[in-house]
């Protein structure tokens, strides 16, 4: 009984050990390119050209593609953000349910038609202590209200914590 006892004792703190801390920033390498003016603007702008002649080129950008996780007032926040061609963007904000070791969000877009389906659902999977990936939810349509022109949703493999 004694033995019972010490061991009911130290399970929370063996529990909480063995816990993944979420909060934190996650980063993945990316790149995105634009159709520069020509070579030297594109290396003033930190950008690698891509070309045979001066001003006929592409201008490739080394990125992040950015996942950050927040706890508040007991609650989990998440913000991504992919990068697409041109410099075009998906960022997509919100509260986040934590199921087991994943973040779920779920949120319908203001600009979308009514009856439309435009919910996007985001899914942040957490791969070990230090890295996640995030996937839209199978039939999750509606993410691309969250993204510019030439971006293209919020698929990533794999983010390492900053």
């Amino acid at each position: 009984m004694k033995t019972l006892l010490l061991s009911l004792c130290f399970l929370p703190a063996l529990a909480s050990a063995n816990a993944i801390e979420l909060p934190g920033i996650f980063l993945s390498p990316s790149q995105t390119f634009d159709m520069s003016p020509n070579e030297e603007a594109c290396k003033e702008n930190g950008g690698k050209w891509s070309g045979d002649v001066p001003d006929e080129g592409i201008c490739v950008y080394s990125v992040d593609d950015t996942v950050t996780v927040s706890h508040t007032d007991g609650a989990y926040y998440i913000d991504i953000t992919t990068w697409g061609s041109n410099g075009h963007t998906c960022n997509y904000e919100g509260k986040a349910e934590l199921v087991g070791n994943t973040l779920v969000s779920e949120s319908r877009s203001e600009f979308a038609d009514e009856g439309e389906d435009a919910t996007c659902k985001i899914v942040v999977s957490y791969l070990d202590a230090n890295s996640v990936s995030v996937s839209e939810a199978e039939g999750s349509r509606g993410c691309r209200y969250w993204c510019g022109a030439r971006a293209f949703g919020f698929g990533i493999e794999k983010a390492t914590r900053k």
